[in-house]
């Protein structure tokens, strides 16, 4: 199972990347499917959601827009984040979901460290090597 980042989509063909962080094969874990349409609330306003769940499980986890959901961690923390998923697919409508998450994870994102996002900065850079390779061609 590869993670790859789809840059086109033309007549017969697909241009993908592998170049940034996070991409390439995916190596152990396991991967769940949940409902696409779910994806955003899985992963939170600027990340926030998703990574209060990697950082309280302790594990690696990667969201795709297809909605697999890609879980690498110690056992305990990848069934912990699966279930915490579900919770927030079977509770995506309703108020006070962050609470609810927390409150289940038993932590609070104040208490968790700060995870520095560099997903901006990967993807500025696909878009120059992407850019730079079709220049090349």
């Amino acid at each position: 199972v590869f993670n790859a980042k789809i840059w086109s989509v033309k007549r017969g063909s697909v241009d993908l990347s592998l170049k940034s962080r996070g991409l390439g094969k995916l190596e152990n874990g396991r991967i769940i499917k949940i409902n696409p349409h779910k994806v955003p609330r899985i992963i939170g306003k600027e990340g926030s959601m998703i990574n209060l769940i990697k950082d309280a499980t302790k594990t690696e986890i990667t969201v795709g827009q297809n909605g697999f959901v890609w879980l690498k961690g110690e056992l305990e923390g990848e069934r912990k984040a699966e279930e915490a998923i579900n919770l927030i697919v079977d509770e995506a409508a309703n108020d006070g979901l962050t609470e609810k998450v927390e409150k289940f994870l038993g932590a609070k994102v104040r208490d968790l460290p700060r995870r520095e996002s560099n997903e901006d900065r990967d993807d500025r850079r696909e878009r120059e090597d992407h850019r730079r390779d079709r220049r090349d061609r």
